[in-house]
Order: C-alpha cells, then sequence, then structure tokens
C-alpha cells in the first residue's frame, strides 16, 4: 500500500511507499530521542560544572564537606562522556545535511 504525503489516495502523484515511511518516522523518533539525551547530559554536565567550581563553594557559603564532590565528579565525568557520543551520533545522523548546508553556504560566498 502507498500513502501520500497526507493519506491514502490512489489517484495522487506523489506516492511514498509505507516501508518508506515507517523508516523515516523511526528515523525521526531516534533524532528526537538522541536530542533530548543531549540535552539531559548537558544540563548534568553543566550543572555539576557550576558547582564543581572553585568560587561558587565560596559564593554560596558552602564547604566541600556539605555536597558530596565525589559523587559530583563522577555525575560531572560520565555525563560529558554520554554527551560526546550523543553528539557524535548527532552529527552522523545528521551529515548529509551538514553537506549539503555547507554546499550551499561555499556555492553563495563563491
Amino acid at each position: 500500500m502507498c500513502y501520500d504525503l497526507l493519506g491514502v489516495y490512489p489517484q495522487s502523484r506523489l506516492f511514498i511507499p509505507l516501508n518508506a515511511i515507517m523508516y523515516i518516522m523511526r528515523r525521526i523518533y531516534l533524532k528526537y530521542a538522541i536530542d533530548v539525551m543531549m540535552l539531559v547530559t548537558f544540563l548534568l554536565c553543566f550543572i555539576t560544572g557550576i558547582i564543581k567550581f572553585p568560587g561558587f563553594l565560596g559564593f554560596i557559603k558552602a564547604s566541600r564537606y556539605i555536597l558530596p564532590m565525589r559523587d559530583l565528579t563522577l555525575i560531572h565525568d560520565w555525563s560529558g562522556v554520554a554527551m560526546g557520543f550523543l553528539v557524535l551520533a548527532h552529527l552522523m545522523l545528521n551529515f548529509s545535511w551538514i553537506v549539503a548546508m555547507t554546499k550551499q553556504f561555499t556555492k553563495l560566498s563563491g
């Protein structure tokens, strides 16, 4: 069965096979999931990085003994590693778009 962009219309000129639509939808959901995970890991890394910042503890008048610095360091380090892998996956999934935009920009400037 074929679908067009608005539904099932056999008389339409723009047919998209159902398996192509399913592939596109899976890819869209994968991109969305990676983007959400990148946001979560960025926030974890950013917030723990601010807390670990040398002047921050003095600014909020806290000591190293109140906050679990060892745990914060583990969260900071592993969320940074996870974010790095997610950024690589994000770039791989969007590589064709990056190449197309680079070609377009070089064509405009050249």
